[in-house]
């Protein structure tokens, strides 16, 4: 485990709620310590999102003493962050988008376990009956958007691009292309480009998915709904071109 040292302000919280109770009982700890001895956090990277994955009492503690520094590490724990994003999304959503945020959110621990707990796992039960509970697909017509999108994802695929001119490249080449993104709320973690080569022929110009939620059905979503388009419009061949393993 790397321990780094993040700006708290950049560390986009998870939850919505404090528990009152679990804050006076740390705080009691956090006053009798060094704060140099508290346990580094744990944080996640996920597209454009760097968000805490816990820890968020101790993270509003440190941030009501004052440090604009943390220590953190990257949480490398096999976890649901479909979920997790979830979570971001309704953070943002409610206007937390830094750790101070929470402080008109601390409420008592019955409230807590009733409104964020038991939210939590309802939502944990949706997704478990079906994800595209929370994963929405939607279609994108702003040029800039679509660019904005593509490049978002593509970029942090590095196993499949990775490269500068290449991420680019396909920014630019969707602008016009008709184009859903897979979307938790207003976060985008998937996308699929569709190019119309005549009236005729049509071909999936590029597609992609963050690699935490691969293996989700989220790109045979995007390609079903694509195709049903191009099934209604007839076209009579739609190509899916992929690279032999050997290129680079």
């Amino acid at each position: 485990m790397e321990t780094i040292i993040k700006n708290i302000n950049e560390l986009q919280p998870s939850q919505v709620y404090l528990s009152a109770k679990k804050l006076k009982k740390l705080k009691k700890y956090f006053d009798s310590v060094n704060l140099e001895k508290i346990e580094p956090l744990p944080i996640k990277k996920i597209g454009d999102n760097v968000f805490l994955t816990d820890g968020h009492t101790r993270a509003y503690l440190l941030d009501k003493k004052g440090r604009e520094k943390i220590k953190v590490y990257y949480d490398e724990d096999d976890l649901d962050w479909l979920q997790y994003m979830v979570c971001v999304n309704w953070a943002k959503k409610a206007g937390i988008n830094k750790i101070s945020d929470l402080k008109d959110k601390i409420i008592d621990h019955s409230s807590y376990k009733k409104r964020w707990i038991a939210k939590c796992e309802k939502m944990h039960q949706n997704i478990k009956n079906d994800i595209f509970n929370f994963v929405k697909i939607e279609q994108i017509n702003n040029p800039d958007k679509k660019s904005e999108i593509c490049y978002n994802i593509i970029d942090n695929l590095d196993n499949w691009f990775g490269k500068e001119d290449t991420n680019q490249k396909y920014s630019r080449g969707v602008r016009e292309d008709f184009f859903l993104s897979a979307q938790i709320g207003d976060i985008p973690i998937g996308f699929i480009s569709v190019k119309d080569h005549n009236q005729f022929t049509s071909e999936v110009y590029v597609l992609g998915i963050l690699k935490e939620f691969h293996k989700k059905g989220i790109g045979e979503r995007l390609i079903k709904i694509a195709s049903n388009r191009l099934s209604e419009e007839e076209p009579c061949l739609y190509m899916v071109k992929v690279l032999d393993e050997k290129c680079e």
